[in-house]
């Protein structure tokens, strides 16, 4: 038996990534290049934004 038998981690939370709803506005033609982008990908529009914005904050 390990220390982790004891623990309940379905309600373990990661420190700085809950989720907070926004809304934003994009231009019509920014978001038929996004669902271009995801159906090509098999992914979501949603997706797409959290990734590329990650991407970008993530560099210098």
């Amino acid at each position: 038996m390990t220390r982790y038998n004891f623990l309940d981690l379905s309600q373990a939370k990661h420190p700085g990534y809950e989720q907070q709803h926004i809304d934003i506005d994009f231009p019509t033609w920014m978001i038929a290049a996004l669902d271009q982008e995801a159906r090509r990908l098999g992914v979501t529009r949603q997706s797409i934004i959290k990734v590329w914005i990650a991407d970008r904050l993530a560099k210098p």
